[in-house]
């Protein structure tokens, strides 16, 4: 009787954890220390609006699942300002910090990618690789490591991070060997691909559409408080 009546009280407890105040009713594996502000919530799905995910099956199977962020101007701005919502910094550090997180996209393409932990991206025994395509332009990363990344992406990301999924980052060179842009004029999308030796899929974003932009941002506005 003592056992079993053990078991209810964890049971109970597991239950109240799950519905903890501030998680929204999921277990939100990169924690829940604040009680979001309207502004921050805003913040987040802002953020959250580029993430996309494309999944490859096999005839009886998932071989793999990806989801994706672009670390745009948009997405880094995002980040800024929830930074700013959550530890109320000054009035100058926002429009300085937003300045610097563009700057970031001057030099370097980078995506936020999700792996399921179980399947190996980015190392020796990966089968996966990833190519960063504008029409009939293809390139390779610069690297693919494995991160951590700052607590306010991981509300960016929201139920798309789980114990089960790896975060890597994905960066690709901004400029050619001229120092030229890699993204040529005109471009009406940038497209991620995932292939392997007999299965490819890929994530696109619209230049146009969703206003997605890398470095050219105008840092004004996107340091403007809601």
């Amino acid at each position: 009787m003592m056992f079993m009546g053990a078991i209810r009280e964890r049971s109970v407890m597991v239950i109240f954890l799950l519905f903890l105040p501030g998680c929204r009713g999921y277990i939100n594996w990169g924690g829940c220390p604040w009680h979001h502000s309207e502004r921050a919530i805003r913040e987040i799905e802002e953020g959250h609006s580029f993430a996309k995910s494309v999944a490859i099956f096999d005839k009886y199977s998932t071989r793999a699942i990806f989801d994706a962020l672009p670390l745009a101007d948009q997405v880094r701005a995002a980040y800024a300002r929830l930074v700013d919502e959550h530890y109320g910094k000054s009035e100058k550090w926002l429009p300085e910090e937003v300045a610097e997180q563009v700057a970031l996209n001057e030099d370097r393409i980078s995506f936020y990618v999700l792996a399921l932990r179980e399947m190996p991206f980015g190392d020796q025994c990966g089968i996966w690789v990833p190519r960063l395509i504008f029409g009939d332009l293809t390139y390779a990363p610069i690297y693919i490591k494995r991160v951590d990344p700052p607590l306010e992406y991981k509300h960016i990301l929201g139920a798309l991070y789980t114990r089960f999924k790896v975060i890597y980052e994905i960066a690709f060179n901004a400029r050619d060997e001229n120092s030229k842009p890699i993204i040529p004029v005109g471009a009406r999308s940038v497209m991620l691909q995932f292939k392997s030796p007999d299965k490819e899929a890929s994530i696109s974003w619209d230049f146009g559409a969703q206003g997605i932009t890398f470095g050219t941002a105008d840092v004004d506005s996107l340091a403007e408080k809601e």
